[in-house]
């Protein structure tokens, strides 16, 4: 999902955190950049650019001034407003419904799986004679509850392609990797500026 923000402050319009590209190529309206509240060029332009970025060029082309007129002039030209690409849709669909138009689905993406972010858990230190080398974590992944273990990573000396752990328990990943077959480096997180690898075992009933 994309987001698209407008700033106020000399009307600054972002995609998912980058600048929207104008369209220039397509209609030169505003050489001066967009803007919103009305039904002059600036409007004009990011109608154009918004369009041109949710569908085809083509379509773009066809129903910006529409656009421009329907949804971009009523935006309030002196506040910062946010919309989703699906809200973006809704509105061209609001649009284009006398035409019979709607903007065509957008293709799927790549999988993302969800993240949990590591420095958001509440971690105890559980090593013996170094006891950040150990961490422990609760996790509850589709109403398992799992125990996540957290194994300072040594670090690596010479060319030696082999993760050594540090602490009290430094056989325990090797016994985990070993029993999973393994066949690379373990990936791993930064917990407070040190270097861990993550394992998660479903708790006992």
């Amino acid at each position: 999902m994309k987001t698209y923000r407008g700033w106020s402050d000399g009307h600054t319009v972002e995609v998912d955190g980058r600048l929207l590209d104008p369209r220039l190529d397509l209609r030169h309206h505003s050489p001066t950049g967009f803007s919103w509240g009305s039904g002059s060029s600036g409007p004009a332009q990011l109608a154009l650019a918004l369009l041109a970025d949710l569908c085809t060029d083509k379509m773009a082309l066809a129903y910006y001034q529409d656009f421009k007129f329907r949804v971009v002039a009523n935006l309030n030209g002196d506040e910062p407003w946010a919309f989703t690409d699906a809200e973006l849709r809704a509105l061209f669909d609001g649009v284009g419904a006398a035409a019979g138009v709607v903007l065509p689905a957008p293709a799927p993406g790549p999988f993302v799986p969800p993240a949990i972010a590591a420095d958001e858990l509440v971690w105890t230190e559980s090593g013996e004679q170094d006891p950040n080398s150990r961490l422990l974590a609760t996790i509850n992944l589709a109403g398992c509850l799992m125990h996540l273990e957290a194994y300072a990573v040594a670090e690596m000396k010479g060319h030696d392609p082999v993760q050594h752990f540090d602490g009290d328990s430094p056989d325990t990943p090797a016994k985990v990797y070993a029993a999973v077959g393994g066949d690379g480096p373990w990936h791993t997180v930064m917990i407070d500026d040190r270097e861990y690898v993550l394992i998660a075992t479903p708790f006992c009933d």
